[in-house]
């Protein structure tokens, strides 16, 4: 197990949870009532601030029934936590309209809002060079492959 620090930002944060027992990822909570308006993008904040070790990265993204029951997408698709950041982390979320009904869409405090994990790291070294060595696909991109 990585282990990360945790700081609570307030009353109503919640340390993250792993809702069963095969999960990959653990679960974030909302800290307060959000609306997001239609159309509009918001930050939910959720209360907690971690110290990620150093060669590790956390990563946020939308649970799998929010994309599926709500009109919410996380708006940077996924968040990135550095190891040195120390702030308040937030999911960033816009409401994409839900069947063109434009309605507002209210997250509670305690709602599962998003999920994360922790993954090792490396940074890179670039080296200029002039030349790639080739490939079967070679320079071919989006949908090269098939569909």
């Amino acid at each position: 197990m990585i282990p990360v620090k945790i700081k609570l930002l307030n009353e109503n944060a919640k340390v993250p949870t792993y809702c069963s027992d095969g999960a990959a990822a653990f679960d974030f909570y909302a800290c307060k009532n959000t609306v997001i308006p239609d159309f509009m993008q918001v930050k939910v904040p959720l209360g907690i601030a971690c110290e990620i070790p150093k060669g590790y990265v956390m990563l946020i993204m939308p649970r799998s029934s929010t994309g599926a029951k709500t009109p919410l997408r996380m708006c940077n698709s996924v968040g990135v936590i550095d190891s040195d950041y120390r702030g308040e982390i937030c999911a960033l979320y816009e409401n994409s309209g839900y069947n063109n009904m434009y309605l507002d869409y209210e997250i509670y405090t305690g709602e599962r809002i998003a999920q994360g994990f922790v993954l090792p790291v490396e940074q890179v070294k670039f080296n200029v060079v002039n030349k790639l060595s080739t490939t079967n696909r070679g320079e071919g991109g989006f949908g090269s492959t098939g569909k």
